[in-house]
């Protein structure tokens, strides 16, 4: 009996199998073999184009037996059952002594360049021996080299984005006999991260730097068939364009008070919009921001051209005090005074027209202000009496209308009757010449 064994010493790679070609031949001239049995290891390899066969023959039998005249002839299949390659090898010497090994190495070159899924099938036979068919049944093998897939979606592996964003993460994975994936040329602010159990490699990270960006992406892996171990690559490129901010700025003041404005800076080319309009509003174009209530905003700017946005600094908007309505009479005579009231205090009495009616503090007790005015003249336009509350750089003004009259001219009383004097229980009628006056 003679049995091919695999070298002890072959190199373990993944995705082995093995298939047994087993046939019998009748007794010869070369000695009483009862059967000749023929494992060969198939295993995945790289691209090539030198095969070898490692065999070990064992002899089982008791007596010698000649290998001169061995035939071993292999068909190679492709995917679409076409044949590839054969490789025929006939030893022309040897023997095995009885209960004993012999190592045989064939070498062949075959052109195994084509990557893809194969099928093996073999026939051995010795001088004498007609067969028809294989001995095996079929088996497979596959071909491969290093593969490079990229996992995220196709846009990934060439973005456009603004200065500052952060890129959406691109994810390459490693096959075939894919054992390392490299980058070249990564823009700064970006990352690669390698995973080697998953054998993937994800890109991530915010540029730093504008401009338009070109890198490759490199999976390397060893040909364990190759006595030198070659490395094999596979480079897919990718890029990157990153663009610039628009330059944005408060060119009004930082801080207003409610219903004023300030300004931004573009104020053309480009779109507007507030953070919080209910505090800030903005108008676009022009980039002129109202204070509505009190808080803070910050304000975008989105380029027409580059699609890019910028943000401002905060602007605060600081509320007004709350100040009620002035109590007091709006009439004064000429050189006679009334009081004016508010019931916050801390505030500044004005008058419109102070050659009309002058206005003076009276009182301030932290609860009330209470304020004195002096009519000076007579006439139009009426004095605006105004009193004016100021907090934190924000006011809020309360005015009253004051009518400054003269002191009517009147005529002296007198009686019809001539009298002055009037018994009790008695009357006199007593007339004046102005009119409208009360008695």
């Amino acid at each position: 009996m003679i049995r091919f064994l695999p070298n002890e010493n072959k190199t373990k790679i993944f995705g082995f199998i093995f298939f047994i070609v087993a046939f019998f031949v009748s007794c010869n001239s070369y000695g009483q073999i009862n059967a000749v049995t023929v494992i060969e290891p198939i295993t995945s390899m790289c691209p090539q184009k030198d095969v070898t066969i490692k065999l070990r023959v064992s002899n089982d039998a008791n007596v010698d037996v000649l290998l001169n005249g061995l035939n071993l002839h292999l068909d190679v299949f492709d995917q679409n059952s076409n044949l590839y390659l054969s490789i025929d090898t006939t030893l022309t010497s040897g023997k095995i002594s009885p209960k004993s090994v012999k190592d045989i190495v064939i070498s062949k070159t075959a052109d195994f360049l084509k990557l893809g899924i194969f099928t093996y099938k073999m026939v051995a036979s010795l001088p004498g021996d007609t067969k028809s068919s294989y001995d095996n049944v079929d088996e497979t093998i596959a071909v491969i080299d290093n593969e490079l897939t990229l996992l995220s979606l196709p846009s990934t592996s060439n973005q456009i984005i603004c200065l500052g964003h952060n890129i959406s993460p691109i994810i390459y994975k490693g096959g075939g006999i894919t054992d390392l994936i490299s980058i070249s040329n990564l823009p700064n602010g970006l990352f690669s991260n390698y995973d080697a159990v998953a054998n993937q490699l994800t890109i991530s990270g915010k540029p730093s730097v504008v401009g338009n960006y070109n890198f490759n992406i490199t999976a390397s892996g060893t040909c364990p068939q190759h006595p030198n171990g070659i490395k094999n690559d596979s480079t897919l490129p990718a890029g990157l364009i990153v663009k610039s901010l628009p330059i944005v700025s408060i060119s009004g003041s930082k801080a207003i008070c409610v219903n004023k404005t300030t300004k931004l800076s573009p104020t053309i080319d480009g779109i507007w919009t507030s953070s919080n309009p209910a505090i800030a509003s903005v108008s676009s174009p022009g980039g002129i921001v109202t204070g509505n209530s009190s808080g803070i905003a910050t304000f975008t700017f989105v380029s027409n051209s580059s699609g890019c946005s910028a943000k401002t600094e905060a602007v605060e908007v600081i509320g007004l005090p709350n100040v009620p309505d002035l109590t007091g009479d709006p009439f004064v005579c000429k050189n006679s005074s009334i009081e004016l009231k508010c019931t916050t205090p801390g505030g500044v009495w004005t008058s419109s027209s102070p050659d009309t009616a002058s206005v003076v503090l009276k009182s301030d007790n932290g609860i009330n202000s209470i304020s004195t005015v002096k009519g000076l003249k007579s006439g139009l336009p009426n004095p605006i009496i105004s009193y004016t509350v100021t907090i934190n750089g924000c006011s809020t003004t309360k005015t009253k209308t004051i009518t400054v009259s003269d002191i009517p001219l009147m005529t002296k009383s007198f009686s019809k009757t001539g009298k002055d004097t009037v018994c009790v229980n008695h009357s006199i009628n007593i007339d004046n010449a102005t009119n409208d006056g009360t008695w």
